[in-house]
């Protein structure tokens, strides 16, 4: 007995210093095929490259793909706090000339969503002007000078998911956030530090 659980503490200690991360509970990753808590070059070895894009500001780090899903140009974004995965974006980068459009897109990635997910825990339509509520046929441009916005929420055990649809001064916000419940106040800590660093 004893010598299993020196092996078990053995085995522990080899995967926390190879940087090992833990995965859900399911064996799935979180966020495409990296897990929370990864460093960036865990990601980018998930990713099989280099990040397109990355920025650091403090403490928080920014790292940028470009993609596409369900059929729309993005951006992928990682935002990791000390060197730890904490949240990410996709970011919509397709474009249309129909302001309208914006809205049959952020149905269809709310549909592949709920296939994944299933119901949503939440699916809100906010009005901060009734200008275009009575007209279906304006409401992109609604969305494009911030009269109305859209969320649909996700709460999985691991992670919370916010599909949104925003808009102000004719452009328009498209995308889809992914957080870790268990370690977004790291970012907080970040930003707190960042805040209290200007006084």
């Amino acid at each position: 007995m004893k010598q299993n659980k020196c092996l078990l503490y053995s085995a522990i200690v080899i995967a926390l210093m190879n940087g090992f991360t833990l995965k859900a509970a399911n064996g799935q990753s979180d966020f495409r095929k990296s897990s929370w808590g990864m460093d960036s070059s865990q990601i980018a070895t998930a990713e099989g490259k280099k990040p397109e894009y990355q920025d650091k500001k403090g403490s928080i780090q920014y790292l940028g793909y470009s993609d596409q899903i369900a059929g729309l140009d993005c951006n992928v974004i990682y935002i990791l706090a000390f060197d730890q995965f904490v949240r990410s974006q996709y970011s919509i980068s397709e474009e249309h000339t129909n302001n309208t459009e914006y809205l049959s897109d952020y149905d269809k990635l709310k549909e592949a969503l709920a296939s994944k997910y299933g119901k949503p825990n939440s699916d809100d339509i906010y009005w901060k002007n009734d200008l275009y509520r009575s007209d279906p046929s304006e409401w992109g441009m609604a969305v494009a000078i911030g009269h109305m916005v859209k969320y649909t929420r996700w709460e999985l055990p691991r992670t919370s998911i916010i599909i949104f649809l925003t808009g102000d001064n004719f452009k328009i916000n498209l995308g889809i956030e992914y957080s870790s419940k268990e370690l977004d106040a790291l970012e907080e800590k970040v930003k707190k530090e960042q805040e209290a660093s200007k006084f």
